[in-house]
């Protein structure tokens, strides 16, 4: 715009020089002489308007210079700007093609790990699927395990034990079916106890009770009873007897318990041969095993022999009795012991178990034996002795009364913890005058409140927990909780008199 009403001025002002100069050629010519001495004289006299004339056009160019210059950096400048913008906006596309490469690369990462993600997944859940379908074999194996295992033995108890009341038995005939009774009773008792110690192991409330102990005491008693009762004539050996002795620091119950479960499936899966144990003495640490003679284990087999109720019979056409639980707690108490288990075997070439544990250290002790004297007279000790059964059950009540009355002591009856201590506030029995068996689980007072009221009327009295509660946690809890001792339900009748006679050394000696 503003050029054009510059050229439009510079229009006019030609114009107006044009006319100008019309005008000044007309009077040129109308005095104009012919002669050239005449013009010089004629210039002379208007030169003032011939200046004017020039330095007018001088202006209008210098104008138009001017104008054209300034235009020009005008256009100049539009140039630039509109490069330096031609430059920004390239910029900006180039970076928006790298974060669109980039985004097309994320994407094309994130479709692979996409697909390898499902993949897994995939793969995860088809485990899961077939885990959840083991499982549900498992249980459905286990149930019915559980129910043959449980039917059986109470089908010899029931039935033997209605068989007790026929007249027409002799008593060599009475003996054997209460053997029977007895052997299938504590069958049932054992698989009950280990279910018992699963529910615990899976739960983390199985904890271990560390102490100083002499491990050949309890393997030669394991040695003597599986001998006792070893029907199938097997030779049954603890191959350290008489080599001294081996201390260690840890749970002795659990260690008998390792121990009892391997002997108990060696016996179980040999029929003809021996069964040795024992341990072996190491830089590393003592080894210990049980090695048979018996069917063996297939190597396929050695990573699922310590599952839970895995059993073996499936290759084999004679049944085994067992849950399939008696490895499974050896191994997981083992290994709560800071050790391993490991085995080597051969389809009908036998087995070796193998593990050890932390915290054992070998020494010879000096050999100690209880005198004859101090043995002699233990069970008279216990002839007219009082012990006051607080039991709510009469049925459990009989079975005391009569283990205890056979060996002639005299047995009072408290249905419940207040007559227990009733009894004792009423007749004040000195400590030698009295033993109290007490339960736990009764009507109106229990167990330990009873046994808390009675050490305080009289401190000096033994007081024996007889409870269901069988577990070592529960008997741990109770000896801190004024009881003497403590004795696990099913009541074994020589068990309870070993207790009764041990506190009635005891209060002999005091």
């Amino acid at each position: 715009m503003g050029i054009t009403s510059g050229l439009c001025a510079i229009s006019t002002v030609f114009l107006s020089l044009h006319a100008c100069n019309t005008s000044i050629e007309s009077a040129l010519s109308a005095v104009l002489p012919s002669a050239s001495n005449g013009l010089i004289e004629f210039l002379s006299k208007n030169w003032p308007v011939v200046g004017i004339t020039s330095l007018i056009w001088g202006v209008v160019l210098g104008v138009v210079v001017r104008a054209c210059h300034r235009q020009k950096r005008l256009l100049q400048k539009k140039a630039d700007d509109r490069a330096h913008e031609m430059y920004r906006l390239n910029v900006i596309l180039e970076e928006k093609q790298e974060e669109i490469s980039m985004q097309n690369e994320q994407l094309h990462h994130h479709r692979e790990n996409l697909e390898k993600l499902v993949s897994e997944r995939t793969e995860q859940m088809q485990r899961a699927v077939k885990k959840a379908e083991d499982a549900d074999r498992l249980k459905s194996a286990f149930l019915a395990n559980m129910s043959h295992e449980i039917r059986t033995p109470m089908n010899a108890i029931v039935g033997f034990a209605s068989l007790l009341n026929s007249e027409d038995i002799d008593e060599l005939e009475r003996k054997e079916f209460n053997e029977i009774i007895t052997n299938n009773c504590n069958a049932l008792m054992v698989l009950i106890n280990d279910i018992l110690e699963i529910s615990l192991i899976e739960a983390n409330q199985l904890h271990l009770q560390k102490e100083k102990f002499d491990i050949h005491p309890i393997l030669s008693e394991l040695e003597y009873y599986f001998r006792m009762n070893n029907s199938k004539n097997l030779e049954i050996v603890f191959d350290n007897q008489g080599e001294g002795s081996l201390e260690m620091v840890s749970d002795p119950i659990r260690f008998r318990q390792i121990f009892t479960n391997l002997l108990n499936n060696a016996y179980k899966f040999t029929e003809a041969g021996s069964i040795h144990f024992g341990y072996e003495p190491g830089e590393k640490g003592t080894k210990f095993y049980v090695k048979d003679t018996g069917i063996g284990i297939d190597e396929t087999e050695y990573e699922n022999i310590f599952n839970y109720f895995h059993k073996l019979e499936k290759n084999n056409n004679q049944y085994y009795r067992g849950a399939g639980i008696g490895l499974s707690i050896s191994n997981k108490l083992i290994e709560m012991m800071g050790g391993r288990i490991w085995l080597h075997s051969r389809r009908g070439e036998g087995s070796i178990f193998q593990f050890h544990i932390s915290g054992s250290e070998t020494y010879t002790p000096p050999v100690s034996k209880l005198a004859n004297s101090q043995l002699q007279g233990r069970s008279a000790a216990l002839k007219n002795r009082t012990v006051l059964v607080a039991e709510d059950d009469s049925t459990n009540f009989f079975l005391i009364e009569k283990i205890l009355t056979r060996e002639k002591m005299q047995v009072v009856w408290a249905k419940n913890g207040h007559e227990a201590v009733d009894y004792v506030k009423t007749n004040r029995p000195a400590p030698q005058e009295l033993i109290v068996l007490m339960d736990i689980k009764m009507p109106r007072m229990n167990g330990i409140n009873a046994a808390k009221e009675i050490a305080r009327l009289c401190p000096e009295i033994p007081i024996i927990a007889v409870t269901a509660y069988a577990q070592q946690s529960n008997k741990r809890d109770l000896l801190e909780k004024n009881f003497s001792d403590y004795i696990a339900k099913p009541l074994r009748p020589k068990t309870l008199i070993d207790v009764l006679e041990r506190h009635v050394q005891v209060s002999l000696e005091s």
